[in-house]
C-alpha cells in the first residue's frame, strides 16, 4: 500500500511540474478574448441596477416596510470568492 501511494504521488508530482513548465504568457488578443467572453456586457448586468441595495439592514427594513415590500437578507460566512 505504500508502494502504491509512492507512484501515485510521483505520478502527481511529475504530471503538475509539467503542465507548470508549459505556463505561457498570454498575448494581448488572446487576454482580449478571454476577457469579452468571461466579461458579462450592459445587457447581462441591467437588473443589478434596477434594485435599491442597501448596506444598512435596519435602514432598509424601514424602507421595505413603508413600501409594503418583502426584505431579502443575503448573509454569508468568509470570503465573498470562496465562503470558506
Amino acid at each position: 500500500m505504500r508502494f502504491f501511494t509512492f507512484i501515485l504521488s510521483s505520478l502527481s508530482l511529475i504530471t503538475s511540474s509539467a503542465l507548470v513548465s508549459a505556463k505561457k504568457d498570454l498575448t494581448e488578443t488572446e487576454r482580449k478574448t478571454i476577457w469579452s467572453l468571461v466579461n458579462a456586457d450592459k445587457s447581462e448586468t441591467i437588473w443589478k441596477d434596477k434594485i435599491n441595495w442597501h448596506a444598512d439592514i435596519w435602514e432598509a427594513r424601514k424602507i421595505a416596510n413603508r413600501e409594503g415590500k418583502p426584505l431579502l437578507i443575503w448573509e454569508m460566512d468568509g470570503h465573498p470568492m470562496g465562503c470558506t
